[in-house]
C-alpha cells in the first residue's frame, strides 16, 4: 500500500512539475508582449493519509495560478494614460492653429497686416500715383486672404473634430462591451492560467479606452474591473452602459453616458484624446470668435473713415472692405469696386471748385493710417488692431506651451509607472531560467521515483 501511495505522490510531482514548466514557458514566450503580467504557480503539500498507524505523504499539489499585478499601479497607469493622451491631443491640434497664426510665418495675418499698413504709408508720399494705389489694393487683398485662410481652417478643423468624435462612438461602445464580456469570462474561468490571459486582454482594452476618453477603473479582489467616467459607472462586471455623442444648441460636441432615464453629460470630465479634442475645439472656437470680432470692428472703423473721403474722380468713398455679419473673418474681402479700380480709393479730405480733390490731399489717408494706433480693440478696448491680433496668437501659443509642458510631465509619470509595473509584473528571463531548472530537476526526480517504485512493485509481484 505504501508503494502505491509513493507512486501516486510521484505522479503528482510530475504533474506539478509539468504545470510549472508550462508556466515558465508561457512567461518566457510573453516576455515582450505588451501588457503581459507574469504568472506564478503556488504549490502546497497534499494532506497526508493515515494508514495502519502511519502518516503517508501524498506529494505536492498545485494550489493556484496567480497573476503578478498590483491593482493600484494598474489603476494609476490607466488614469495617467488618459491624462497623457489629453495633453498630447490638445498640443497636436492647437499647434496646427498656432502655425497658421504665427507672426513669423510668411503670409500670416500679422505679416499681411504689416504689409498692408506699410502700403498705406507708401501711398501717402504720392496719393495720385496709380502704382502706389494698385499696391494698396494688392496688399489689402493679401491681408483679407490671410484672415480668410485662418478662419476657414478653424471652421474646417472644428467640423473635423466633431465628425471624428461622432464616428468614434461605435468603436468606443464596442470596447465597453468587450470589457464587460471579458469580465464575465474571467469569472467563469476561476484561477486558471487562462483567467490571467483574459485579464491582460481586458486591461489592454481598458487602456485603449482610457487613451480615447480618459475613463478610469477600479479593480475588485475577485479580478473584476469596474470602469467609470466622472464617477458614473460605465462597466460593472458583465454589465455596461454606452456613451453617446450629441451637439448642444450652439453646435458644440457633447459626450454623455446613456441611462434608462436619459443621458448624463460628461464632456467637461473627458480626458484622453476626446478630452484633448474638446479642449482644443473650445480654444479654436474662442480664437475664431475673437478673430470675427476683430474683423467686424476693423472693417467698421476703416469703412467709416473711408466713406468720409473722396476718390480721384471727386466721388465720396465707398466701403473699402466687405464682410458677412454671420462669419466676418471668413467673408472678409476688399470691395469689388476697389478691386476693379484703385482710383476709387478715397484718400482726400475735400474736393476743390473743380469738383476734384486737390493734388496731394491725403487728409483721410492720414486718418486711415492713424487707425493703426487706435487702442479700441479687445474685450477691454485697450489694444490696437495689431496688438489684438498678437493677443489672439499669444492665447493659442500659451495653450500650446501648457499642453506641451503637461504632456512632458505626464510622460515622465508614465515612464515611472511603467518601470514600477515592470518590476512587479514583468518577466525576468534569468529568474525564469532558474525556475525551469528547478522544475526540470523535480520532474526528473519524480520520474525516477516512479521508475524505482514500479520496479519494486514488479519484483514484489514476482515474489507473490
Amino acid at each position: 500500500m505504501s508503494l502505491l501511495t509513493t507512486l501516486h505522490a510521484a505522479r503528482r510531482g510530475i504533474t506539478v512539475a509539468s504545470e510549472g514548466i508550462n508556466v515558465v514557458g508561457h512567461n518566457t514566450a510573453n516576455a515582450t508582449t505588451d501588457g503581459y503580467s507574469r504568472r506564478e504557480m503556488t504549490v502546497t503539500t497534499m494532506y497526508p493519509l493515515y494508514r495502519n498507524g502511519s502518516w503517508l505523504g501524498q506529494g505536492p499539489n498545485r494550489a493556484s495560478f496567480t497573476r503578478s499585478a498590483d491593482s493600484f499601479v494598474d489603476q494609476n497607469m490607466i488614469s495617467t494614460t488618459g491624462l497623457q493622451q489629453y495633453s498630447k491631443e490638445t498640443y497636436d491640434v492647437l499647434s496646427m492653429v498656432e502655425a497658421k497664426l504665427s507672426d513669423s510665418t510668411p503670409g500670416s495675418i500679422l505679416e499681411a497686416y504689416r504689409e498692408f499698413t506699410e502700403s498705406m504709408r507708401g501711398l501717402s508720399s504720392d496719393p495720385e500715383d496709380p502704382n502706389l494705389r494698385d499696391l494698396v489694393v494688392m496688399y489689402a487683398s493679401r491681408f483679407t486672404n490671410s484672415v480668410n485662410e485662418v478662419a476657414e481652417f478653424a471652421v474646417d478643423l472644428k467640423d473635423s473634430l466633431r465628425t471624428d468624435m461622432e464616428t468614434s462612438m461605435t468603436h468606443i461602445n464596442d470596447k465597453l462591451a468587450t470589457i464587460a464580456n471579458l469580465n464575465m469570462r474571467i469569472m467563469s474561468t476561476g484561477g486558471s492560467v487562462s483567467a490571467g490571459d483574459l485579464q491582460d486582454q481586458r486591461d489592454l482594452v481598458i487602456r485603449e479606452l482610457a487613451e480615447i476618453t480618459g475613463a478610469t477603473v477600479r479593480f475588485s479582489p475577485d479580478g473584476q474591473a469596474n470602469v467609470y467616467m466622472d464617477g458614473h459607472i460605465l462597466v460593472q462586471k458583465e454589465n455596461y452602459r454606452e456613451l453617446q455623442y450629441y451637439e448642444d444648441s450652439s453646435g458644440d460636441p457633447q459626450i454623455a453616458v446613456q441611462t434608462d432615464s436619459g443621458r448624463i453629460t460628461v464632456t467637461d470630465a473627458l480626458q484622453g484624446r476626446f478630452g484633448g479634442r474638446t479642449t482644443a475645439y473650445a480654444q479654436v472656437d474662442e480664437m475664431l470668435s475673437s478673430l470675427n470680432d476683430w474683423a467686424a470692428q476693423f472693417v467698421s472703423d476703416f469703412n467709416t473713415l473711408h466713406q468720409t473721403g473722396y476718390d480721384q474722380g471727386g466721388n465720396t468713398g465707398l466701403d473699402f472692405f466687405t464682410i458677412n455679419a454671420i462669419s466676418p473673418a471668413s467673408s472678409f474681402s476688399v470691395d469689388a469696386g476697389i478691386l476693379a479700380d484703385s482710383s476709387t480709393i478715397a484718400v482726400a479730405g475735400a474736393v476743390a471748385a473743380s469738383g476734384f480733390p486737390e493734388a496731394g490731399d491725403r487728409d483721410v489717408l492720414d486718418q486711415l493710417i492713424a487707425l493703426e494706433d487706435s487702442a479700441t480693440y479687445g474685450a477691454t478696448g485697450a489694444y490696437t488692431a495689431r496688438q489684438e491680433l498678437s493677443n489672439i496668437y499669444a492665447s493659442v501659443a500659451t495653450q500650446v506651451r501648457a499642453a506641451q509642458d503637461n504632456f512632458d510631465l505626464q510622460s515622465m509619470r508614465m515612464e515611472d509607472i511603467n518601470e514600477l509595473r515592470a518590476s512587479i509584473s514583468g518577466v525576468n528571463l534569468d529568474e525564469e531560467a532558474v525556475k525551469l531548472m528547478e522544475y526540470q530537476a523535480s520532474y526528473e526526480a519524480a520520474s525516477r521515483v516512479i521508475s524505482v517504485t514500479n520496479r519494486l512493485l514488479a519484483e514484489l509481484m514476482e515474489v507473490v
